[in-house]
């Protein structure tokens, strides 16, 4: 799976009318609907604000909007843009400010698409991954152990240490089998465990012509 690492603009101008592209990295569908928001609460002059995004996951989601151009002409050619890229994680919002003079539908597809594909030009590609991050309470005397038990296994983000024990923030690598299982097993029951549910982690730039 592929992302960008981060957001990339550029603004077309035709026949009088403004079309301003800008891409964004995203981990959830709360995020892209936050940067839409505030993409039209920046541009509250503007005639048009369309977007599309692809969310990759057990649910993946593709969803698109043309905001009041005609149907099949703005967000439609924006995802499209997306997926001949093999882009997930995107967020692509095309802000239009009217110049008076109309395109046709042709013209529209043509501009919405070119302000993407020219504001990807300036992201880098990055491969994503999905990553699972747990907490985990330890007793102090436990806590060295552990954390050299979970080399190989996961990646520790954040420690944290006080009068009640140690606190592990880690981002599971080994998925196999049941990781809270064995790792009940390997503290003999003393750890507590809290999923704190799934991210997409974006680690390696990948040049243009790979992602082709």
């Amino acid at each position: 799976m592929q992302s960008i690492d981060q957001s990339g603009e550029h603004t077309l101008e035709i026949r009088r009318s403004r079309f301003l592209g800008t891409v964004f990295p995203i981990e959830s569908e709360t995020d892209a609907k936050e940067k839409i928001t505030e993409m039209r609460r920046l541009h509250p002059d503007a005639a048009h604000c369309c977007y599309a995004y692809i969310l990759e996951g057990e649910q993946p989601i593709q969803r698109f909007i043309d905001d009041g151009e005609p149907s099949g002409t703005a967000g439609r050619p924006m995802i499209e843009v997306l997926q001949k890229n093999g882009l997930s994680h995107v967020l692509a919002v095309v802000v239009r400010y009217f110049g008076g003079i109309k395109l046709g539908a042709g013209g529209l597809v043509r501009a919405y698409g070119r302000a993407i594909g020219a504001a990807l030009e300036n992201t880098a590609f990055v491969d994503a991954q999905r990553r699972r991050r747990l907490t985990i309470h330890l007793p102090h005397g436990d806590a060295a152990r552990m954390e050299s038990w979970l080399q190989n296994r996961a990646v520790i983000v954040e420690r944290t240490y006080n009068a009640g024990g140690a606190r592990l923030r880690i981002d599971l690598l080994d998925e196999e089998g049941s990781f809270e299982a064995r790792l009940l097993e390997a503290t003999a029951g003393t750890a507590s465990i809290r999923d704190e549910g799934s991210y997409v982690a974006f680690p390696r730039r990948v040049s243009r012509e790979q992602s082709l």
